[in-house]
């Protein structure tokens, strides 16, 4: 999977300031605990975009920032890493989204706030006029913090994109219900994957026919994160399953979006979906060896010899 130039692509949805607490011990609820505190560059789409770079694609970012010591660290992360930022703005008056978690001692998340009143002003108008930056890639990224307004404007108008599409959580997922047909990839966790089917996906039987249940509604590619038991993906003609990483976990925030980011640039090189998703969880799987939300030495070569 080789290219003589870097491939586009579009990201569009949330960036955030990331605060991630993990304790030294177990969590203790409602008490004081000792641990480490880090802050990095994050949201959804603004980890894919980073991941991208890093992997040796070149994204557009779409998206927002407040004009406060967040966006405009957030805007100076994403230029100097070279995610291209010329279809996103530094917005007077707004407060920059902020995704605060708090991790046990074994890494994985107890609970998590999130700040993102911002992406209301990710509008259907402030996206349509990025359209002659964004429309120079044929794939693009949603993450499903854009609000149902933008997420329709984006589906109804730009058909011949392969869209690739991070559901986020549960009840945002719904929000890219009614646009199944148009959506090429879709990548949910086993809760996302239930509220769009209506199934309990508790067994292995409902995760297949949760995906074969999307693939009937026009998605082309059906990737549904198992967490310790891996995942499962489907399309028209392939299906399978893949094992979790078997690795030390300091942090589980980001590994999703890396995962996503692995999907996106081995389809962008071509191979099966089986390939893809190898690949892609070559990459969560770097991602969950760091504190931070992205791992800064991610690359293709780098992902390539844990596979």
């Amino acid at each position: 999977m080789t290219s003589s130039a870097p491939l586009l692509a579009a990201v569009i949805g949330g960036s955030n300031m990331d605060i991630v607490g993990v304790t030294d011990a177990t969590l203790v609820h409602a008490d004081s605990q000792t641990g480490k505190v880090t802050m990095s560059a994050g949201g959804v789409a603004r980890n894919i975009a980073e991941n991208l770079v890093r992997l040796g694609m070149k994204p557009t970012l779409c998206s927002v920032m407040g004009q406060d010591d967040h966006g405009r660290a957030l805007w100076q992360h994403n230029e100097s890493i070279g995610i291209d930022m010329s279809a996103s703005a530094i917005l007077p008056m707004a407060r920059s989204s902020v995704y605060m978690t708090v991790h046990d001692v074994n890494g994985e998340l107890a609970v998590a706030v999130n700040d993102m009143a911002i992406m209301d002003l990710l509008t259907p108008e402030f996206i349509m006029r990025q359209q002659h930056r964004l429309n120079q890639s044929s794939i693009w990224v949603l993450d499903t913090n854009l609000t149902p307004s933008s997420l329709s404007q984006i589906f109804n108008n730009h058909q011949t994109q392969r869209i690739f599409v991070d559901t986020v959580s549960a009840t945002k997922a719904l929000r890219v219900k009614a646009h199944l047909p148009h959506i090429h990839t879709i990548k949910p966790n086993r809760i996302e994957a239930a509220a769009l089917t209506g199934l309990t996906c508790s067994s292995t039987h409902d995760i297949q026919l949760a995906a074969q249940t999307l693939l009937a509604q026009g998605v082309q590619q059906v990737v549904i994160t198992l967490g310790d038991a891996g995942l499962y993906y489907a399309s028209a003609d392939e299906q399978g399953s893949l094992p979790a990483p078997t690795c030390p976990v300091v942090n589980t925030s980001g590994a999703g979006d890396a995962l996503t980011a692995g999907l996106v640039y081995a389809h962008a090189h071509g191979g099966s979906l089986k390939d893809a998703c190898q690949f892609a969880i070559g990459c969560a799987t770097m991602t969950l060896g760091v504190a931070a939300t992205n791992h800064p030495s991610l690359s293709s070569k780098a992902v390539h010899s844990l596979i």
